[in-house]
């Protein structure tokens, strides 16, 4: 969940579900509410590492300076 957090400005509960449970065959649906419990657990583990994790009310879930745990990007040149 916290990479599929980090790959877009704002997650929405849908686009989480589907990251979660697309590979499920048992065919069980998932209470779309054990999202909301993720977040709320995320929260408090990654808050003594600086991670914040803010609500879009409405619409999904976003992490605050994403930038922060994106992959930095080679520039493709070389000091040599």
């Amino acid at each position: 969940m916290f990479a599929h957090l980090t790959t877009r400005d704002i997650a929405t509960k849908s686009s989480i579900m589907a990251a979660l449970y697309s590979d499920r065959i048992d065919g069980e649906e998932v209470e779309p509410k054990i999202v909301d419990v993720f977040v709320c657990k995320m929260r408090r583990k990654l808050a003594k590492f600086g991670v914040d994790i803010m609500t879009v009310w409405g619409t999904g879930y976003s992490l605050a300076n994403r930038s922060t745990f994106m992959p930095k990007a080679s520039s493709g040149t070389s000091d040599e």
